[in-house]
């Protein structure tokens, strides 16, 4: 919700307008919200009210969008885009298609070892705009990293003392 002095305006009815814009009609911009025609024509008479000016002018049942509705959309239009950049990179990030990984491994493992570079092509091939770091830590470091939420993946050997760390065997060695 966005306020100013005593009056409220929802995204929903602004998404309503964009609705209209882009459907060209309440019934399409309704069957594109999943709304009914009168509940969308209902949010923008009373955003229209809200904000204290017609952002439409109604003619034989159509509506046209006044100059003050067109100035006003374009400024919306930031609000709208901006919120529908914040769904995407949610959706994003919970994919794992974009986002950060954070990881931590034992020296052991991290040098000299094809575990890692393996794994990070893997991730990368999977996850293309997924941005990867990496750091070098000792055995109590990796667990108490990723046990405080520091990282996101430790590789080390077993055994894990911490209880609270979900453990995924990459590989076994016998030896």
């Amino acid at each position: 919700m966005v306020e100013w002095g005593t009056e409220t305006m929802k995204l929903k009815q602004l998404e309503a307008v964009r609705a209209v814009l882009t459907r060209g009609t309440t019934i399409q911009a309704a069957e594109a919200l999943g709304l009914t025609q009168s509940t969308v024509s209902r949010m923008i008479a009373q955003l229209e009210r809200e904000i204290g000016m017609n952002i439409f002018d109604r003619r034989h049942g159509k509506l046209f969008i006044t100059p003050e509705g067109r100035q006003f959309y374009d400024v919306a239009k930031t609000v709208l885009s901006g919120m529908d950049q914040i769904a995407t990179t949610t959706r994003d990030i919970r994919s794992m298609r974009s986002g950060a990984l954070r990881m931590i491994v034992m020296p052991a493992l991290g040098y000299g070892f094809e575990l890692l570079p393996e794994t990070i092509a893997k991730l990368k091939t999977e996850n293309k705009d997924v941005k990867i770091s990496i750091d070098i830590g000792t055995r109590e470091q990796v667990e108490e990293g990723v046990a405080d939420g520091r990282y996101d993946i430790g590789i080390e050997t077993l055994p894990i003392v911490h209880e609270s760390i979900e453990v995924e065997p990459l590989l076994a060695a016998n030896g």
